[in-house]
This record gives C-alpha cells, sequence and structure tokens, in this order.
C-alpha cells in the first residue's frame, strides 16, 4: 500500500503589522508619490527602470518591508506600483493585483489607526 495516512493541516499565515512595518510602508508611500513627479528613467521597453531617486528610495523601502513582514519571494513587490513612467497613457490604464492592493488597504488601515 503506497501513500501516507497523515492529514495535512490547513495553516494560515500570519501577518504580523509591527510598528516599523508602518514606517516602512509611509517611507515607500513618500517615494511613490515623489515618484509621481519624477523624471523617470524609460527602458527599452518603455517601462520604468527604477533609477531615478524617487524609484530608488521605493525599491529600499519596499525591500525592508518585505523582509519585515517576512514575506514570501514570490510576493515581491508586496505593494502595487505601476511600471509604467507617470503620465503615460499605460500608467493611467494600470490597476494593482488584488493581493498587494489588500496588503496595502492593511497597512493603511493601521497606519490611519496610529
Amino acid at each position: 500500500m503506497s501513500g501516507t495516512k497523515r492529514t495535512p493541516i490547513a495553516r494560515q499565515a500570519t501577518l504580523q503589522i509591527t510598528p516599523r512595518a508602518v514606517e516602512l510602508f509611509e517611507l515607500a508611500e513618500r517615494a511613490r508619490r515623489q515618484r509621481k513627479t519624477a523624471s523617470c528613467v524609460v527602458g527599452t521597453y518603455g517601462l520604468c527602470r527604477a533609477e531615478c531617486p524617487a524609484c530608488t528610495r521605493w525599491y529600499d523601502a519596499m525591500a525592508a518591508l518585505h523582509s519585515e513582514l517576512r514575506l514570501r519571494p514570490w510576493q515581491w513587490p508586496c505593494l502595487p506600483l505601476c511600471s509604467h513612467p507617470p503620465g503615460t497613457p499605460a500608467a493611467r490604464d494600470w490597476r494593482p493585483d488584488s493581493e498587494s492592493l489588500k496588503l496595502w488597504l492593511l497597512l493603511d488601515q493601521a497606519r490611519s489607526a496610529e
């Protein structure tokens, strides 16, 4: 007889929103708002190459937030950010995925509660 008799346990990952995570979220949001006015460097395929100071600050804050929340590698980026240069038609049509939008709303709610 092959197989196992073990019953899998359906574990839910718990997300800990720490004060440091809220602080990093605020830094990422500040950098995202500055990105809208920054002169982003456009790459070969018309996407932002993340070389401007605002994008660099956003990626640094995002890396620290990703570590703080102990997220999985495939959950990068954990917060939504349009990869198209600001003000382009592609940027206006872009919509975030539901998972990163849920996390953004959760962190925004934690920031408002402080």
